[in-house]
C-alpha cells in the first residue's frame, strides 16, 4: 500500500465522522420566515438580534420598543401611511429601533449620514417632503434646524431608550404582533437612499422591503 493510500484512508474516514456529527448538531429549519425583517421577532423571539456598547437585545426587545414608537409615529403623521421619515441616529439600538419603528408604521424610512452638512440634509428633507423626523438628543440642535427650514417636525427619541430596551418582555404572543398586512409591504416602498451627486444635485433611490 502507498504511503497515499495508508493516510489519505483515515483523513477521509475522519472528515466523514466530522460531517455526520455537524449534521447532527445543526438544526436547519424547514422554512425560513418571510416578509419584513421585524417578524422574526414571531420566530426568533429569545435570539440576540443586535449587541451594541451597552447591552444585547433580542429580537423580542427590539421590536416591543419599535412597535411602541411606531404608535407614535402613526400619531405623528396624523394615521398616513407611506410618509417620508428621516431619521438620524448614531450605529447602535436606536437606528435599528427606529428603522423597524418607521417600518411598522407603514412609512418609508430616510437613513441621514452625521457626516452630511445641514444644507444637504435640508435638500433631503424638501426633495422627499419629509413629514417627520426622528433623531437622538446629540443631532437634536442640527436637526431642529433642518426642521425650521422644511415641514417636517422633530421627533427626539426617549435618553433612556437602551435600558427600556432590556428590560422588555413579550409574556404573550400578542406582544410580538405589530405592523401592517404582508400585501402592504409587498407593494409600498421602505427606504430611500441617496446617491453621492457627484454630477449634480444628490437623487434618492427607493427600495422595497422585501
Amino acid at each position: 500500500m502507498s504511503l497515499m493510500k495508508k493516510y489519505a484512508r483515515p483523513c477521509v474516514l475522519q472528515l466523514k465522522r466530522h460531517l455526520q456529527q455537524t449534521q447532527a448538531e445543526v438544526q436547519i429549519p424547514v422554512s425560513l420566515p418571510t416578509g419584513p425583517v421585524f417578524r422574526n421577532a414571531q420566530h426568533f423571539p429569545d435570539r440576540v438580534a443586535l449587541r451594541d456598547q451597552f447591552a444585547s437585545y433580542t429580537y423580542s426587545n427590539i421590536f416591543m420598543v419599535a412597535n411602541e414608537l411606531s404608535q407614535e409615529i402613526t400619531k405623528l403623521v396624523h394615521g398616513r401611511t407611506n410618509e417620508r421619515v428621516m431619521f438620524l441616529c448614531p450605529n447602535d439600538l436606536n437606528y435599528v429601533v427606529t428603522l423597524w419603528a418607521i417600518w411598522l408604521s407603514g412609512q418609508i424610512a430616510v437613513p441621514l449620514s452625521p457626516l452630511h452638512p445641514k444644507n444637504v440634509l435640508l435638500y433631503y428633507a424638501n426633495d422627499t417632503t419629509a413629514k417627520l423626523i426622528i433623531t437622538t438628543s446629540e443631532y437634536s440642535d442640527l436637526m431642529h434646524k433642518v426642521s425650521k427650514n422644511s415641514n417636517s417636525i422633530v421627533h427626539l427619541l426617549d435618553n433612556e431608550l437602551k435600558s427600556i430596551c432590556v428590560d422588555k418582555v413579550a409574556t404573550t404572543r400578542s406582544d410580538l404582533e405589530g405592523g401592517l398586512p404582508l400585501q402592504f409591504y409587498r407593494g409600498s416602498n421602505a427606504m430611500i437612499l441617496y446617491t453621492s451627486g457627484t454630477t449634480g444635485s444628490p437623487k434618492g433611490k427607493r427600495s422595497i422591503i422585501s
